[in-house]
């Protein structure tokens, strides 16, 4: 059996930053095996979506792609997110068409136990 050898509490906040940010748009989600050593979550949206340009912005403190009254949020969820999950030694992957949503890819190393 695979596992993911890791800090559990960076793990789960990552975990919980991208889950969270992404309930307000949930649509799907999975999380499966890459490759026998590599583990992803998949989390798909159905958000206002992130222009090509703006998907390196979206991961900085502070910013929101598209700053609206009615979604609340600091523009802190996926830099927390992205800087734990790169601690734990993984990377995220994002695919977003505007007005349809996008789609996080976030890739985990796996080790035996």
């Amino acid at each position: 059996m695979q596992s993911i050898r890791s800090n559990f509490g960076l793990l789960m906040a990552g975990s919980y930053g991208l889950i969270t940010s992404v309930v307000l748009y949930l649509s799907f989600k999975s999380f499966r095996p890459v490759d026998p050593e590599r583990w992803a979550m998949i989390v798909k949206d159905t958000g206002v979506g992130i222009e090509s340009h703006e998907i390196g912005r979206a991961f900085e403190e502070f910013q929101r792609i598209e700053p609206r009254e009615d979604i609340r949020g600091t523009g802190l969820g996926l830099a927390i997110t992205k800087s734990l999950v790169e601690l734990l030694g993984g990377h995220i992957k994002v695919q977003s068409e505007v007005n349809r949503g996008s789609r996080f890819e976030v890739i985990f190393p796996l080790k035996k136990m």
